[in-house]
């Protein structure tokens, strides 16, 4: 009885974005191959906008501190990604190919930092090749619950909020797998629909009976971006389909 009702709250909300997405593709089918592909384009790019106004459920109490099983450091096998979390904040570092003509100034061995638009950006195994700077720039986040982060529990499942730029909210749908967490974001067809304001931020929100039934459904609302095993603490990253 409870399936069938969460089942009918669904579809009523989502029944009329699935409407027009297949009147959309009834549509691209008419046209050339090329139009196809941009459209395809179009729409993986709109996929990266998973940017709500509040934190999501908006029924859900904010938790105070993140569960003790979750603290650690984390990192992927190549080292290119790495996180730490501890009972307020979660730290997340990623190295990412550099190559500029810019001055580099030397900290220790091949440690160093350039000036990008005014700002100090670390980098590291620098190398100078005639004018050139290269190395692996080091991007650095910091995540303060309840500041910039905000993590709500619905049952067993842990929903993190992350702020990003200026006031909107990303949602990470976190469930588990035996040792293995899995950390995923809704799927674009879900959200492409949905009440925007002018910044492109998703104005609408869903609840704790919305967010369960999206755990329940994992395989059809949500698509894993990532992979953590509290016990081994390795990330794995998942490519998107």
């Amino acid at each position: 009885m409870e399936e069938a009702e969460n089942q009918l709250r669904v579809s009523k909300i989502l029944y009329p974005k699935i409407l027009l997405i297949k009147m959309q593709i009834k549509f691209l089918k008419k046209y050339s191959l090329s139009f196809l592909i941009l459209a395809v384009m179009f729409l993986a790019l709109q996929s990266c906008n998973n940017l709500f106004v509040n934190p999501q459920p908006i029924d859900v109490l904010n938790e105070s501190k993140i569960p003790s099983n979750f603290h650690g450091i984390y990192k992927t096998p190549k080292e290119d990604l790495k996180f730490e979390v501890g009972s307020d904040f979660i730290y997340t570092e990623e190295l990412k190919a550099f190559e500029d003509e810019k001055k580099v100034y030397f900290v220790e061995g091949n440690i160093g930092y350039v000036v990008v638009e005014g700002k100090k950006q670390k980098i590291t195994n620098v190398s100078l090749i005639e004018d050139s700077v290269f190395g692996d720039l080091i991007i650095r986040n910091e995540y303060k619950i309840n500041k910039n982060l905000i993590l709500k529990k619905v049952k067993e499942f842990y929903v993190f909020n992350f702020r990003e730029y200026g006031e909107s909210w990303s949602p990470c749908f976190l469930y588990k797998d035996e040792n293995t967490y899995i950390s995923s974001i809704l799927k674009s067809e879900i959200l492409e629909n949905f009440s925007k304001n002018d910044d492109s931020n998703i104005t609408e929100n869903f609840d704790f009976e919305d967010v369960s039934y999206f755990f329940k459904r994992k395989e059809k609302f949500l698509n894993p971006i990532l992979s953590f095993n509290t016990k081994t603490k390795i990330i794995n990253k998942i490519d998107l389909e």
